[in-house]
């Protein structure tokens, strides 16, 4: 998408150290976006007839790389209860906010901590679904399944326009929008770095279709291995924040770099 086209201007800015900063400004960006043309309520009460770019798969992401989440629990939020524990819009110096996952693989819900701006950007989800898409909810099963009674019915904050059924967006639709997700950062990517350092975020199979060297539930992984390496986060935080039971389940999604374990073991020698 041409953004000049379209009258936006768009900069990323990395801070590194207090005198350094890399600049980016973003010309075009990947159409990663699900496309739905509908008849959509507007902030003044009126409808019109529009496309919209919706971004339900890109927030879903963001749960995973930010908060260390599955991204099945972005899936299966519910509209009504994942703001539990965290009412009111954030304030403007609040950092994270809690976030009531309701479904996890042990069956049990429990509550995580998110980035505010992600948080600001599930509620900006339910405005849409709420008001602007405007369809009443239907309740669904978890995974569609009518015998499984470990939930309660759910009503998918992160509900899918392509099914008439009220599920949420299922797990080939983020997956999609992620191989593009990764398209654009990848041709950015190596607009900057030196030549040795350019990477291939995707690739093309034998029939040309572009696929990912890592599929989404590795943000989950990135985010561990940050919090761990960098942020020196224990492993019972972590556990907690992403629901592993056992220390070394978190410990085995750490990924370190020889050169890193180098350095550590360096620093403890001494």
């Amino acid at each position: 998408i041409n953004l000049s086209e379209i009258g936006i201007e768009e900069t990323i800015v990395i801070q590194g150290s207090e005198t350094e900063k890399l600049i980016i400004h973003l010309e075009k960006i990947i159409n990663c976006y699900h496309w739905k043309l509908y008849n959509y309520t507007l902030p003044d009460g009126s409808n019109k007839f529009v496309n919209v770019p919706c971004m339900s798969s890109l927030r879903m992401l963001q749960v995973g790389l930010f908060g260390g989440q599955r991204i099945q629990h972005a899936q299966w939020l519910d509209a009504y209860t994942f703001d539990l524990y965290e009412p009111l819009p954030p304030t403007p110096s609040q950092k994270w906010c809690s976030l009531l996952v309701n479904t996890d693989k042990s069956g049990d819900e429990h509550i995580s901590s998110i980035p505010a701006s992600v948080f600001e950007a599930l509620l900006d989800e339910r405005k849409f679904q709420l008001e602007t898409y405007a369809l009443p909810y239907v309740p669904v099963h978890y995974e569609n399944d009518e015998n499984n009674t470990t939930y309660d019915k759910i009503h998918p904050l992160f509900r899918s326009f392509k099914r008439a059924s009220g599920l949420p967006f299922s797990d080939t639709t983020y997956s999609k929008a992620w191989i593009k997700v990764l398209q654009g950062i990848q041709e950015e990517f190596n607009k900057i770095v030196p030549e040795e350092r350019k990477h291939l975020f995707v690739y093309q199979d034998d029939k040309g279709a572009f696929l990912a060297h890592h599929v989404p539930h590795s943000l989950r992984a990135s985010w561990i291995t940050h919090q761990k390496l960098y942020g020196h986060l224990d492993y019972t935080t972590i556990g907690r924040q992403v629901s592993h039971k056992r220390p070394s389940t978190s410990s085995y999604y750490v990924k370190m770099e020889h050169k890193y374990m180098e350095n550590a073991i360096s620093i403890s020698d001494d």
